[in-house]
């Protein structure tokens, strides 16, 4: 079900042979109804019918300063009002900042990464330097994240600015909606692309600045193609990089220690690390875990409820 009619995933799910619907009457026929989300999650509450179970998923560690008006209006309704059968989380930092939501039960289920998608892919990633004119002898960062405050695109981008003033031979390219305003000398914003998987390939190292995370898909996206990252202390992003990547302080001074580290490793480090991130990725989040886990999540409840 979509609350909004149109969009990527909408196609995607169709190419994929999902029936797609907007909200509505239609509702009542499910057998279970899982929301996305603050206002998804509510709106799941809202329109299912009788004893249809509902499950939220929250992926997000809330941060009251930046938080939009759909969301406050939806966490209200889901601590004051609303109700789900089930609340599943990525991350013990998530379950943590939304205790108070008014769910029977708690359920981590960790990301999971298509590792045949996401995979070491040298040819693409030279064929992305050679289209956007980046020379082999670059020093490419690379951010995956939309244009948002809780993102750290400007303890970044101020961290890269004083890195560059000793490291001519560093660039930095953004990967996501709204990024091209932050275009600037060794800064490309590229904008949204669905060659994500090429960009990745392109990095020598990807940074993950934000101010609040909870288990970045990004980051193991990344780790999964065997680029090692430089990730701020936030949510579960250490855990995910373990000692595969750089873990920072979530600062400009934290964020330049961080990015030094990675930088003065050589290629033969960075490779090694590289290797071991996506070992980790398979071992721990492959997306065949993630899949049975919400399956078997989804049986039992519909059981329970009859």
């Amino acid at each position: 079900m979509a609350l909004r009619r149109g969009g990527v995933l909408e196609a995607a799910s169709r190419e994929a042979g999902v029936s797609v619907r907007g909200i509505g009457r239609v509702m009542g026929e499910f057998d279970l109804v899982q929301g996305w989300l603050y206002a998804g999650s509510a709106a799941a509450s809202i329109l299912a019918s009788g004893r249809t179970p509902v499950v939220w998923n929250m992926r997000h560690v809330l941060s009251d300063q930046r938080e939009s008006a759909t969301t406050r209006a939806s966490l209200s309704l889901m601590r004051n009002v609303l109700h789900a059968r089930a609340c599943v989380v990525n991350s013990s930092a998530a379950m943590h900042s939304n205790r108070g939501l008014r769910t029977r039960e708690w359920v981590k289920i960790s990301n999971g990464v298509d590792t045949g998608r996401f995979r070491r892919d040298a040819e693409g990633g030279h064929s992305l330097r050679v289209e956007l004119g980046i020379s082999d002898d670059i020093l490419l960062l690379l951010q995956v994240a939309r244009a948002h405050p809780h993102k750290g695109h400007e303890l970044l981008l101020e961290a890269v600015e004083r890195l560059r003033g000793s490291r001519p031979d560093l660039m930095l390219a953004l990967i996501g909606e709204g990024t091209t305003e932050f275009t600037r000398p060794g800064v490309v914003g590229l904008g949204a692309r669905d060659d994500v998987q090429r960009c990745l390939n392109a990095a020598d190292i990807v940074v993950n600045p934000s101010l609040t995370e909870s288990a970045p898909n990004a980051v193991l996206e990344a780790m999964s193609c065997a680029r090692p990252c430089v990730v701020t202390n936030v949510g579960e992003s250490a855990d995910l990089v373990a000692d595969t990547g750089w873990v920072c302080e979530v600062s400009v001074e934290g964020l330049i220690e961080g990015l030094a580290s990675a930088l003065a490793a050589d290629d033969e480090q960075r490779d090694r690390l590289g290797n071991a991130s996506r070992e980790r990725v398979m071992e721990r989040y492959a997306q065949i875990a993630c899949v049975d886990a919400y399956e078997a999540l989804y049986r039992r409840l519909m059981r329970e409820c009859g």
